[in-house]
């Protein structure tokens, strides 16, 4: 009865995710912010550009975090209710099939069946792994799609300060989706300790959503560009 409850406030966490997330406009941003700033001066750029950063990293790095760390869920589940599973079909069927020809195994093999068949379904019903698995590959999906969100702005250029803004209030209704998703996640203990164990040795600096190498390239190049507008915007001036 426990775990079946368990499971139904996992059902009703994900549902109350999905209707709670709302995707933000730049007509919303604009609306809420009608006198967003157009100035493009060195400051102001540096100001915004830094809390992008900032946001973009720590985005990056719980995407890509929980992502894996439900991957792992789903493979720690699914490698267990398949053969599970298997092994009931096959030891139901050797025990029909015993009851009715008496002749297919011995009856001491076939009572030791009937207690395994019996073990196995009385795991199978309490742990249910089938629905830990479609939970998990539910969840995993969610975190995919929030992946996919975040693709969208940090490949989306900003050319002036509008953009700029426009992109930072996104980025921060997308963090409150994160920390929402992040807040529903219900721990199983000994696969976090197996997740932290992989983490260490084999994924390391990969837990990113997006390479951190990739995102620093970009800010480096983001820094040069907006180094060289201010050389130009100078020059202009002192010609002038």
């Amino acid at each position: 009865m426990s775990n079946n409850k368990l499971n139904n406030s996992q059902e009703e966490i994900f549902e109350n995710h999905e209707s709670s997330s709302q995707e933000l406009t730049e007509e919303d941003i604009i609306r809420e912010n009608p006198n967003i700033t157009q100035d493009n001066s060195e400051k102001t750029c540096s100001e915004l550009n830094d809390e992008i950063s900032n946001y973009v990293h720590k985005i990056n790095y719980d995407i890509g975090y929980f992502y894996w760390l439900l991957y792992i869920y789903s493979a720690f589940w699914n490698n267990i209710s398949t053969p599970i599973n298997l092994a009931i079909t096959i030891l139901t069927a050797l025990t029909t099939g015993q009851s009715a020809s008496q002749n297919l195994i011995s009856t001491s093999l076939n009572t030791q069946l009937g207690i395994a068949v019996l073990l196995l379904s009385i795991f199978n019903t309490f742990f249910r792994p089938y629905h830990q698995l479609t939970f998990n590959r539910q969840v995993t999906k969610k975190w995919c799609k929030l992946g996919t969100k975040f693709d969208k702005l940090y490949y989306n250029k900003d050319y002036n300060n509008k953009d700029r803004f426009i992109k930072l209030k996104k980025l921060q209704n997308l963090f409150d989706e994160v920390n929402l998703l992040k807040r529903e996640h219900e721990s199983n203990y000994f696969i976090d300790f197996f997740f932290i164990i992989l983490k260490y040795i084999y994924i390391r600096n990969r837990i990113f959503w997006k390479s951190s190498k990739l995102i620093k390239i970009k800010n480096i190049n983001n820094i040069n560009a907006q180094t060289q507008t201010n050389i130009n915007s100078n020059l202009a001036e002192s010609v002038v």
